[in-house]
């Protein structure tokens, strides 16, 4: 939280929480804790803020995915547990992301993807009025 105080626009720059840490705390060669950490270290507060952004768009897709399925002419009972899922899994990450620097990993993003492809199925397409 220090170097984050310290360069709260630009951050480090990407994957080089370590070597700022090393620069603040010595050569200790350590990560930090946490994804959120991470993101903070190295994008800076603006990279930080857009991730929670988009972990919680995503959250809201699998939402709305999940309410589509249940509602409408014809409910769909698979989509429905397909979008409850992705939404758990995305939940799960958040948690486990406190504990653990996986900050670019590939399994937020997969979730991320299958989100709003849930959310492209179900939730039918807005088309705008003519007049």
């Amino acid at each position: 939280l220090q170097y984050v105080a310290f360069h709260p626009i630009a951050g480090a720059g990407l994957g080089m929480d370590a070597l700022a840490l090393n620069e603040m705390r010595g050569e200790l060669w350590k990560e930090v804790h946490n994804a959120y950490l991470q993101y903070a270290v190295d994008l800076g507060i603006p990279g930080f803020v857009m991730f929670v952004l988009l972990l919680r768009g995503t959250l809201q897709c699998a939402r709305q995915a999940q309410q589509a399925a249940a509602s409408g002419s014809e409910p769909n009972g698979e989509m429905f547990h397909l979008a409850e899922g992705i939404r758990i899994s995305l939940i799960a990450f958040a948690i486990a992301a406190l504990f653990h620097p996986v900050a670019y990993h590939f399994y937020f993003y997969y979730f991320a993807g299958l989100a709003l492809a849930a959310r492209a199925i179900s939730v039918p397409a807005r088309t705008a009025e003519r007049p």
